[in-house]
């Protein structure tokens, strides 16, 4: 491989990861829900008492053994979610293919699926990640839940 295309993959790569940042954070204020893992990531930076970006980089580094927090526009109109959720849905489009395309590899979360059906021989990869992706999601709404509860606790 030359080092010229390698740099070139490694740009397109980060380029990608970077589109595909500014989409989550326009899904977020779409608020209209996130993919499986960022909503798995919100429960548990509700629960966990650290900076979102610590708690997100610790939680990649633990799956990659294994294998920036936006602040909320208040309420916004139902209009403006909704464009800005097609609007996420456009960008993280342009970001994954450069992504994609760069053929580096794969995030440690879609590492888990790929682990479990390759390595471990465990089912097909479509079942087992929408399997990952409905435990990400249901930890996400329980972390949620329970920090809710918690603060609802402490302001009595």
């Amino acid at each position: 491989m030359k080092k010229e295309n390698l740099s070139k993959r490694v740009a397109m790569s980060l380029f990608g990861v970077i589109i595909c940042a500014i989409s989550v954070g326009i899904f977020k204020i779409a608020a209209l829900g996130v993919d499986p893992f960022q909503s798995f990531m919100a429960g548990l930076d509700a629960v966990v008492p650290i900076k979102f970006g610590t708690l997100y980089v610790i939680t990649n580094a633990v799956l990659l053994l294994f294998a920036l927090v936006f602040d909320r526009i208040t309420d916004p109109s139902i209009a403006v979610r909704i464009i800005c959720l097609i609007t996420g849905v456009v960008i993280i489009c342009f970001g994954s293919a450069f992504y994609m395309t760069a053929d580096l590899g794969v995030s440690t979360y879609d590492a888990i699926a790929l682990i479990i059906c390759n390595t471990w021989k465990k089912g097909k990869f479509q079942y087992v990640r929408i399997i990952t992706d409905i435990v990400c999601v249901i930890l996400g709404v329980i972390l949620f839940l329970l920090w809710e509860e918690k603060s609802r606790r402490s302001r009595r």
